[in-house]
């Protein structure tokens, strides 16, 4: 019986994994909305560790301001960690100054080394 700890683990984990998978596509589908200037300009306080990524910038553009406080609110819920692993996504382009093919793949991949990744199959009628 003392595996079921570690079985739960495993399972709040796996959990997790897919949380953060979700979260990750369902932020990427929002920034490919703007440009990769606007994507960086949004960006730029969580990936650069703002302790107010949020707060109200007079610096930047209305609509920066607000994707950026929609972004910190939808991300809010979420512990420290997850933050981190959800925004790791973009942290590559960040780095390299280009976003651009941060948001070209809204997937990335989590498929556990010697999985098969899973492909949807269409129907016949």
């Amino acid at each position: 019986m003392a595996s079921a700890p570690a079985e739960e683990d495993e399972l709040s984990f796996a959990a997790s994994v897919d949380k953060v998978q979700e979260v990750t596509e369902q932020l990427a589908e929002f920034l490919v909305k703007f440009s990769d200037l606007e994507q960086r300009a949004i960006l730029v306080p969580f990936l650069a560790g703002d302790a107010e990524p949020g707060s109200m910038d007079p610096t930047v553009e209305p609509h920066i301001d607000e994707a950026r406080r929609f972004i910190c609110h939808y991300l809010a819920i979420y512990s420290q960690c997850e933050r981190d692993l959800i925004l790791e996504k973009w942290r590559p382009a960040f780095d390299t100054r280009s976003l651009s093919s941060a948001t070209e793949s809204l997937t990335p991949s989590v498929t556990p080394p010697g999985s098969v990744t899973p492909t949807a199959v269409t129907p016949r009628a």
